[in-house]
């Protein structure tokens, strides 16, 4: 097994600042979401502590639309 291999676990669960670094949002827009499920990113409660499943991450950031200028992403912002 490689030094690596985390890297390859698509279970691997992130901690909070972790996901925040990867999405380049802030950690309280993610204690936000798990209030009010604005981004709809999943996470798993282990006691007291939040992780994210790197699978769940890297299936959000697929999932958004993509855009070719700022001006269609503005217009889809508006529809």
């Amino acid at each position: 097994m490689s030094d690596n291999s985390t890297y390859d676990n698509p279970n691997e669960l992130l901690k909070t600042a972790v996901v925040a670094a990867i999405l380049g949002i802030g950690k309280s827009t993610l204690d936000q979401d798990r209030l009010y499920g604005r981004l709809g990113l999943p996470f798993v409660r282990l006691g007291r502590s939040i992780r994210y499943r790197r699978s769940d991450v890297e299936a959000y950031l697929q999932n958004l639309k993509a855009f070719t200028s700022t001006s269609a992403a503005d217009d889809a912002g508006h529809g």
